[in-house]
């Protein structure tokens, strides 16, 4: 168990520092240390206290007391969870107003978005994701992020529709609302309290060229 332990710590770091700096060292990363944590105390006591009844009683009452408090702590969660949801299925995305107008978008329309994942959780629709500054895995430069950009345009055609959320500040390698806004042929329509819809302009699909260098 000690074993398995040092293993897995080593892995994630090696794996944070070679190929995704996007791991972060948090309760759900250490869930295997944890239960492999219990295990091996609870290995531990058994052995230790093997012929002192007392002492294993003692041992006992301690895991049960620590089995008691995690289910007191966690209960809260649980009851939250269940109340608003989570992750892509929270409150927040099922009420959302931008996703409502999705819902009721055109078969026809082409979609980008920085919230890809959380759309097709809500609407079953696939869209794309709006082109990346950088790889979010390896945190490597796109160096054709500006050319991309500016021919999303005509990389979307004449039906295109950019959906954009203020509600995934954690993706930082998608464009911003300004860098949106400043691409020729592209408007702001609509705008939500959770974010804006931008559309391609008319004529803009085929006149739009990419920026020049």
């Amino acid at each position: 168990v000690a074993i398995f332990i040092a293993i897995h710590l080593v892995t994630l770091i090696a794996a944070g520092a070679t190929q995704d700096r996007a791991i972060v060292f948090d309760a759900r990363q250490m869930v295997p240390i944890h239960v492999t944590g219990i295990i091996l105390a609870v290995v531990t006591l058994l052995q230790v206290t093997r012929g002192r009844r007392w002492l294993r009683a003692a041992a006992i009452a301690l895991l049960l007391t620590h089995a008691g408090t995690g289910a007191r702590a966690t209960t809260p969660w649980i009851a939250a969870a269940h109340e608003e949801g989570l992750e892509l299925n929270a409150r927040a995305w099922r009420t959302s107003a931008l996703v409502a107008r999705m819902r009721a978008m055109p078969p026809d329309a082409t979609m980008a978005t920085n919230a890809d994942e959380a759309i097709y959780q809500q609407t079953g629709r696939l869209v794309r994701l709006l082109p990346q500054r950088r790889d979010p895995i390896s945190d490597l430069s796109n160096p054709r992020f500006v050319e991309e950009l500016h021919a999303l345009p005509r990389t979307l055609g004449r039906n295109g529709v950019i959906v954009f959320f203020d509600t995934v500040p954690w993706r930082t390698y998608t464009p911003t609302r300004e860098e949106l806004a400043a691409i020729p042929g592209l408007r702001e329509s609509i705008h939500e309290s959770d974010g804006s819809i931008f559309v391609v302009s008319p004529g803009a699909a085929a006149s739009a060229q990419p920026p020049s260098r």
